[in-house]
């Protein structure tokens, strides 16, 4: 689901961080999709997975949210 609900822009974005083997700072404007871009990369280097996200307190929720939705075959008790 998340490969097909990308826009082409985003798609791009996946693009440029895999050819720079995962290093790359998404600095999109507010609303562009930078969540689900940084989804894109990391699930791509999933067998490298342990996967930590730094967020604000306010935004945990938010994050959990998106994997769930994003990442579906990411257990719950593992978020």
């Amino acid at each position: 689901e998340l490969r097909t609900s990308l826009y082409p822009f985003q798609r791009e974005g996946i693009q440029i961080a895999l050819n720079r083997r995962g290093r790359i700072l998404l600095a999109d404007d507010m609303g562009l999709g930078k969540s689900i871009q940084a989804l894109g990369i990391a699930a791509y280097y999933r067998a490298e997975w342990p996967l930590l996200v730094l967020a604000p307190a306010s935004m945990v929720a938010s994050w959990s949210e998106q994997i769930r939705r994003w990442l579906p075959s990411v257990p719950a008790e593992q978020i």
